[in-house]
């Protein structure tokens, strides 16, 4: 958790040093690289279905750090998907 790192506290998930902090771990590469893969098969499906909008939510103590980061992370990785527009938005900041 960032919050407890000096150097990082008063900065948030929009900060590079957060970011790598963050989701270099290997536990969030693991849940980053398998909601990526859920999201990635299931985009098509939301499609068929007449369905426009999908909402996806990280949370964390704050609000500040470690969703930020990831929410950010999942956003830069799904953009590149045809005919999909992405929006990150961070209720606390």
């Amino acid at each position: 958790n960032p919050y407890w790192v000096d150097e990082l506290r008063p900065l948030d998930g929009r900060d590079a040093r957060v970011r790598k902090y963050v989701v270099d771990q290997p536990a969030a590469q693991e849940l980053l690289g398998n909601l990526e893969k859920t999201l990635r098969a299931a985009v098509p499906h939301y499609r068929d279905r007449g369905r426009s909008n999908l909402v996806v939510a990280f949370g964390c103590t704050g609000g500040r750090h470690r969703s930020v980061a990831m929410a950010r992370e999942m956003a830069r990785r799904l953009e590149g998907l045809d005919g999909v527009d992405v929006e990150s938005t961070a209720r606390d900041l």
